[in-house]
This record gives C-alpha cells, sequence and structure tokens, in this order.
C-alpha cells in the first residue's frame, strides 16, 4: 500500500536517535561486549543536534532516543526532547538500562515532555539479570522502578 503522508504534508517519519554511541555495561548478547569493540567519544555536539531536529523533527511522528547504545551517557537528552516538543513531535520514547537514573533525572526527561521510557533488562531476577548485564545490580533496577512510578504519579502522560 503507498503512503500518502508525505503529500498531504502528514508526519511520517520514525526517528531513531543514538547521540552517543558507548555503553556503560557490556550485556553478554551486545556487540558492546565484544572484546574487540573499543568506545568513541564522539557524541552529537549541541548544534549537531539542533541541526538534525531542524531537518527531521517537523516530520516526525514519533522520536526515540537510545537504539543501540545508552543515551543516559549523553548529557543534553532534554535538550532534545525540548526540541523535539517544540516542533511537534507528537511521541517521543528513551530506551535505556536505566542504571544511571535517579529520580531528579526521571523527573527532568519528563519535564522536558518524554512520554515513554523503555527500561531495558535482560532477568526478572537478580541472579540472571546481573549475569545478562555484567556490572549492572539488580537492587539499583528496583531504586529506578520506584523512581519512575514516582515521577508517574505526578506526571500522568510519562509511560513506562
Amino acid at each position: 500500500m503507498l503512503d500518502y503522508s508525505f503529500l498531504l504534508k502528514k508526519r511520517f517519519l520514525n526517528l531513531f536517535l543514538d547521540a552517543v554511541l558507548v555503553c556503560n555495561f557490556r550485556c553478554i548478547m551486545c556487540y558492546f561486549s565484544d572484546p574487540n569493540y573499543r568506545p568513541s567519544k564522539e557524541c552529537l555536539s549541541e548544534e549537531m543536534v539542533t541541526n538534525v531536529a531542524n531537518c527531521f523533527f517537523s516530520s516526525a511522528m514519533r522520536l526515540q532516543i537510545g537504539c543501540g547504545a545508552e543515551p543516559t551517557l549523553y548529557k543534553h537528552n532534554e535538550q532534545i526532547i525540548k526540541l523535539a516538543k517544540q516542533q511537534g513531535v507528537p511521541y517521543v520514547s528513551f530506551t535505556t538500562n536505566g542504571a544511571l537514573f535517579n529520580y531528579d533525572k526521571v523527573e527532568a526527561l519528563a519535564n522536558a515532555g518524554l512520554d515513554e521510557i523503555i527500561l531495558s533488562t535482560h532477568g526478572a531476577s537478580k541472579d540472571v539479570y546481573e549475569r545478562m548485564m555484567p556490572g549492572a545490580k539488580f537492587e539499583i533496577l528496583h531504586e529506578v522502578l520506584s523512581a519512575i512510578s514516582k515521577v508517574k504519579g505526578k506526571n500522568q502522560r510519562l509511560k513506562l
């Protein structure tokens, strides 16, 4: 079926964005666990983020921040979310392992306009979670879930 959205000047783009290409874990199934992998110190500058926003956000139905890397290692996520909302992106999602989240960070992202947090968890028990995600702590996951729950109590729009 042919999609005429672009002809009608309707939003048709799902945009996936990794502003950094690094991760704080080496999950056993991930390419970041490859012993030959060397983390990149490069990341999108604020100017590059603005350029991406100006070129693509006005056409985006959805912006997915964090696709194959850990977005919490980038310090300008709130700016990305605000730019997306300013340009009318209806839905902004954030995929993370959550290890660097706390209440203040979750609240700041929600206040910037974030619609959804997707937590990447590879086990529902302490043993499996920590084995699959070397360096992760199951207790921290529970703290993060609690923080998200508290923010959701004040911001009903935010989904988990």
